[in-house]
């Protein structure tokens, strides 16, 4: 038994290093992404992330768990490195940065997911980063009333029917003006709850087929 070998040394750096061969880190890990951040933190070096098939990623997240700021600035991504200042600082203002001009809404984003903090999907301004903010919001914290601020209708449509499945709430699905969207939603609640009643939600005809 290779530990118990280890444990027989005396000296301790002997044995700790002997431990480390004997039970090399992360081996558990089969998800490229998460073993490659799981060695960059064992080394203690950012730039293992390198290997990752989302080096910024990988990079973020090492600098969030190590509480590093110096680390931020290895990311070469400026969104993702004013982010990980952001997050690390709890202060948005770095997504304010004029460097970052362009892909600002992606700071914010990044912020408002790894701070667990809706607050900050309303600094964003184009439609993609305001709907994909707000709906993955709306489905970590299981919270509905976030739908309302995705951008479009149709938009708002798909998080009220993937919220109305995940709570398990047909009621959700009334919130949705079309017809034909509130349907579909009710049908999907309804197969997810496996209760006939939620189809009382939906127009006659789906009700007929469903019920």
């Amino acid at each position: 038994n290779s530990s118990a070998y280890c444990n027989a040394i005396e000296n301790e750096t002997l044995k700790a290093e002997c431990m480390r061969r004997a039970n090399p880190p992360c081996v558990g890990i089969n998800d490229l992404s998460n073993k490659t951040l799981c060695l960059a933190l064992d080394r203690n070096d950012i730039t293992a992330c390198t290997d990752s098939p989302a080096p910024n990623d990988c990079m973020l997240q090492y600098a969030i768990e190590r509480k590093n700021l110096p680390s931020c600035s290895v990311i070469s991504n400026s969104a993702y490195g004013y982010a990980c200042k952001a997050i690390i600082s709890s202060d948005t203002s770095y997504c304010a940065n004029p460097e970052i001009n362009t892909s600002r809404d992606l700071c914010y984003e990044l912020y408002a997911f790894n701070k667990n903090d809706v607050k900050a999907c309303a600094q964003t301004t184009k439609e993609f980063y305001i709907n994909d903010c707000y709906q993955t919001m709306a489905e970590k914290n299981k919270d509905s009333t976030l739908c309302k601020n995705l951008y479009t209708e149709p938009a708002r449509d798909t998080c009220y029917t993937k919220m109305a499945v995940a709570l398990f709430d047909a009621s959700l699905c009334t919130k949705i003006p079309s017809i034909l969207n509130r349907d579909g939603c009710v049908v999907a609640a309804a197969r997810a709850t496996a209760n006939p009643g939620d189809c009382s939600y939906a127009g006659n005809g789906y009700q007929k087929i469903f019920v």
